[in-house]
């Protein structure tokens, strides 16, 4: 694989592995738009290493703890660890019982494209969801005070929750969102954080807990992917490998650190026209190829 050429696929990888505009989708969609060959197993591997450097330096000191949370009382984190768990199975057992259905669909552009039309409507959910959560909010505030103003008895609140209050039926929920993003163009940032504010939790915690929940996903799919590099090598393919974890690690963190601050201040709707947009040109591109 030319250097440039792996260079422009890592910084894909870094940037949508992240933002909610699934990273299956554009390396499938990239190389059939320059008409370039599908990456090698080998090169796959490598931006996954990447963008898995990428989380755990931007989250190591959320990450750290949970490492060693099993070693010693630590309840807190071993609620964590628990969710993480159990939000990893359902994509580990849809990968097990259909990778044969879902390795096909990665050969397939227009199948890619549309799934991105897909994310864009689970992404303007999830901003509904948002600005469901702050009306009600604002409402119970208003109550309260209303309450205070009469000497009555406080109403109930139902507090956004976060890591610490979610429950193992939420990791759940959370997980089979993550199992659907196996498609390429279902984002699974995307799918992740809209099920968590479905949930009823805090975007700042939906987004933190599908980072956290990328690191298993992450390590999964290498696992999947090491006896296929086994049998294929890096057909001398080093120095581009080695700038595809680079350009992904580093682009991987601008993007963690990027939508974090963008998700708070604007929402899912910007990422959402993205998707749109990219499955109108995927479309279009497949059309005009015949």
């Amino acid at each position: 694989m030319p250097v440039l050429q792996a260079l422009i696929l890592g910084i894909v990888q870094g940037l949508t592995e992240f933002l909610p505009v699934s990273s299956s989708a554009h390396l499938v969609l990239v190389p059939f738009a320059f008409g370039w060959k599908q990456p090698t197993v080998a090169f796959d591997v490598a931006v996954h290493i990447g963008t898995l450097l990428s989380v755990l330096i931007v989250f190591w000191q959320r990450v750290k703890p949970l490492a060693t949370a099993l070693f010693r009382k630590d309840q807190r984190n071993r609620h964590l660890l628990t969710l993480l768990f159990v939000g990893t199975l359902p994509a580990g057992v849809a990968g097990l019982a259909l990778g044969n259905v879902f390795e096909s669909a990665f050969s397939r552009p227009m199948l890619a494209a549309a799934f991105l039309g897909v994310t864009g409507y689970l992404l303007i959910l999830g901003d509904r969801y948002t600005h469901e959560h702050e009306e009600r909010i604002e409402d119970e505030k208003a109550a309260v005070r209303v309450a205070a103003a009469r000497n009555e008895p406080m109403p109930e609140t139902t507090p956004l929750r976060t890591e610490d209050t979610m429950e193992v039926m939420d990791a759940l929920a959370i997980g089979g969102a993550q199992a659907a993003a196996i498609l390429p163009g279902i984002s699974r940032s995307g799918s992740t954080v809209t099920a968590a504010l479905k949930m009823g939790v805090t975007r700042e915690a939906a987004v933190r807990f599908s980072f956290l929940l990328s690191i298993p996903a992450i390590l999964g799919a290498l696992a999947v992917k090491l006896p296929d590099l086994a049998g294929q090598g890096a057909s001398g393919d080093l120095p581009a490998i080695l700038v595809g974890v680079a350009a992904s690690g580093i682009t991987g963190i601008i993007a963690i650190r990027w939508f974090m601050r963008l998700f708070v201040r604007r929402g899912l709707k910007p990422f959402a026209l993205y998707c749109f947009l990219a499955m109108a040109a995927g479309i279009l591109t497949g059309l005009a190829r015949g």
